[in-house]
């Protein structure tokens, strides 16, 4: 895993052009820019991403049963997202 933040302000065009075209709205000059990079899953499964992730975070075990079913998860996230971003659209 890789993180760099950067200033909005020191973003060149292309790369503030590009950004603003990912998250689907403008970025301000007073704003900071995180970029994370994680590594693919030997299988490549979304699921296993994001337990791989989870367990870099927080650094606990994840394989106990969750009280939750993946779908209440996945609806969970979904939810959070258009809160924040109302066109948000769930990659399947």
């Amino acid at each position: 895993m890789s993180a760099k933040i950067l200033s909005a302000d020191s973003l060149t065009p292309v790369q503030k052009t590009a950004l603003e075209q990912i998250l689907g709205r403008e970025i301000l000059r007073s704003e900071k820019v995180s970029v994370n990079t994680y590594a693919a899953s030997t299988d490549g499964t979304v699921q296993d991403q994001r337990l791989s992730t989870w367990k870099q975070l927080f650094g606990k075990r994840l394989d106990e049963p969750s009280p939750f079913s993946e779908q209440q998860i996945e609806d969970a996230i979904t939810e959070a997202m258009r809160s924040v971003r109302p066109g948000y659209t769930p990659i399947k």
